[in-house]
């Protein structure tokens, strides 16, 4: 998304800026340099008409061609001006796009933070760009669609945005929401203005390409089907990761995978098998990583092997640079890593935590039960945050409580960057949070963080269902009480139900994930909400998680002191009873009634006694 949230929604604070470098001479143009270099396309441009056996008079063959992108770089000075960047939507990589500005990435200057490096992206001409952040622009690029044909017809570029903006407010502690807004697409644009002056796309690729010294590039317009025959080659394979508990790779699904060449990028998503076809063809190399991100959430992790500016990156990792044939057959598996603080573990956790959303929308799906929002900011930590939270805290927590809620989640870490992180937290706040290690334990394996996963997940299911207003409550009452409380404190009946749920979502998934394959963890997880034995004391008594299970279940084993003849609900049924108006266990028992018709409202009255409420 492009939305730019400077022009959209910051123009009371920032003064908007549309820098032009310099435009250099069509005969300064030398091999080894940019092909998509605007001064590089109008050479290749002119050779072309001069090559035409219809040779145009004009001095310019494409009269509305111009630059289409700056390509820039960005230096935040500090952590505040990278997560605006991050905010605002640019497709920002921590490497040059070109080879030879790889040679020449320190040429700028102007001083220099030792910590936040350069980060570089291609600009659509027109988006203004943040005056508070260093900004330099690299040069004026022309990008256009070599392969596109008739069946891709430019008519209008113009495009609405796919998503709503939305950016942090510092003034108000708070996330605002930019206007819906229609914005050109530069490379459709380009591919316009090529069309009306009949100009081939194919052939200016290739003029581009030989100017600049990238021969290699080159596609003989003999073959310019050569996707289908091996010209061009289109990055695609699979993506896996280990399941410790089975000892097996399994597929990677959900995750971004990204190729890039110059300023040639595409992007997909693996699919159930953990496959992935990028759409755009390749000539020689591409270079491929994935990307812990997608509409339904972005990870970010805490790790001690990571710089405080890298905590505000979605986590990624390159999977490596691919050459013609071996493009189209790229194998990776993200490995376990015992080593809580390194990046491997970090990669394999956040694997872990997509593998478990793919199965919990699958279950919210196949159970007609509302699905955890999109877009939730998902925080993995070696050893700094709490074992696991969902606070959805972007949404529904003022400054105040946020910090509140960051400080019980961050105490006594004595980690060094703190400070650092907080503030990090803060502007990227967290919907759910999962340790998965600590300084001295090793990463937690394949099926706990499943189930750790999937149960916070299940709030967020629950969270979908109530809203803010009630979730702020729920938070709130963590906060207070440093946890779960009491039975006997004030508000514990919202905890009582609502970790229930969670609870109950976590084992219950977790246990259908092993039921064909590990008969111990199927086991394991069905006897955690089997035999819950209710009391008044510590929370595995009186949070009724068991009482969930027993409502679809058939009987009860001994001596558990639980009454359960109810077994004619479905999980959907239990979803129905989660009302905002839910602040007790009885109050719970009420809605779940009304919302079926009375069910079996003996035997669940009798069930709920026997949980001591």
């Amino acid at each position: 998304m492009l939305c730019s949230i400077f022009s959209s929604c910051r123009k009371d604070r920032e003064e908007l800026i549309t820098p032009v470098p310099e435009e250099q001479s069509p005969d300064e143009v030398k091999a080894g340099n940019n092909p998509y270099s605007w001064s590089n396309v109008q050479q290749a441009l002119k050779n072309l008409q001069q090559k035409s056996p219809n040779g145009r008079t004009s001095n310019m063959p494409c009269p509305t061609c111009g630059p289409s992108h700056y390509y820039v770089r960005f230096k935040p000075a500090d952590i505040d001006r990278l997560i605006d960047l991050e905010e605002a939507g640019y497709d920002l990589w921590d490497e040059p796009l070109t080879e030879t500005d790889i040679a020449s990435a320190g040429r700028s200057s102007a001083t220099q933070s030792e910590d936040i490096p350069w980060l570089y992206t291609a600009v659509p001409v027109g988006m203004a760009l943040p005056s508070h952040i260093q900004t330099e622009v690299l040069d004026q690029l022309f990008l256009w669609d070599e392969d596109a044909g008739d069946e891709n017809d430019p008519e209008d570029p113009w495009e609405p945005e796919p998503d709503p903006c939305h950016f942090y407010d510092p003034s108000c502690g708070c996330y605002v929401t930019c206007r819906r807004a229609y914005r050109e697409n530069a490379i459709l644009k380009s591919m316009k203005a090529l069309k009306e002056a009949n100009i081939n796309p194919l052939a200016l690729y290739n003029e581009a390409m030989r100017i600049s010294g990238n021969e290699g590039e080159m596609v003989d317009p003999a073959e310019a089907q050569a996707q289908r025959t091996g010209r061009r080659y289109n990055p695609a394979g699979t993506v896996m990761i280990d399941e410790t508990a089975l000892g097996v790779q399994v597929p990677l699904r959900g995750v971004k995978v990204k190729a890039r060449r110059w300023f040639k990028m595409d992007n997909t998503y693996t699919n159930a098998a953990g496959g992935f076809s990028i759409s755009k063809g390749f000539r020689q190399k591409a270079a491929v990583l994935v990307k812990f991100k997608n509409a339904r959430a972005s990870v970010r992790g805490i790790i001690g092997t990571f710089r405080a500016w890298e905590y505000v990156q979605v986590l990624k990792h390159k999977l490596g640079t691919y050459t013609r044939e071996g493009m189209q057959n790229i194998s990776f598996n993200f490995s376990y890593s015992p080593d809580a603080g390194s990046r491997p573990a970090a990669h394999w956790v956040a694997g872990t935590y997509f593998n478990s959303m793919w199965d919990a929308h699958d279950f919210s799906a196949v159970n007609q039960i509302a699905a955890p929002p999109a877009g939730l900011n998902v925080w993995v930590s070696s050893a700094v945050t709490a074992e696991a939270s969902a606070p959805m805290a972007r949404r529904v927590l003022e400054t105040s409580a946020l910090s509140a809620f960051i400080d019980l989640f961050l105490v006594g870490t004595g980690h060094p960057e703190l400070a650092a992180i907080k503030r990090i937290l803060q502007r990227l706040a967290p919907d759910i949070t999962c340790r998965y290690g600590s300084q001295t334990a090793n990463t937690r394996g394949y099926n706990e963080l499943y189930d750790t996963f999937t149960h916070e997940l299940g709030h967020a299911m629950h969270y979908s269902r109530v809203g803010n207003n009630y979730w702020a409550a729920y938070a709130g009452y963590i906060v207070a009480n440093g946890g779960y409380g009491n039975k006997t404190t004030n508000g514990s009946g919202r905890i009582a139900v609502s970790e229930a749920w969670g609870f109950y979502v976590g084992n219950t998934m977790t246990a259908n994930n092993y039921e064909t394959t590990s008969a111990n963890l199927l086991r394991f997880h069905t006897d955690f909400l089997e035999f819950q034995f209710p009391g008044d004391t510590e929370w595995w008594e009186w949070i009724v998680y068991g009482m969930f299970h027993d409502m679809t279940d058939n009987g009860e084993p001994p001596n558990t002191g639980v009454i359960d003849n109810v077994n004619t609900y479905t999980p959907n049924q239990l979803f129905s009873g989660l009302r905002e108006n839910v602040t007790t266990v009885r109050g719970y028992q009420q809605e779940v009634l009304n919302g079926n018709n009375n069910q079996q409202a003996a035997q669940v009255d009798q069930l709920v006694t026997s949980y001591r409420y």
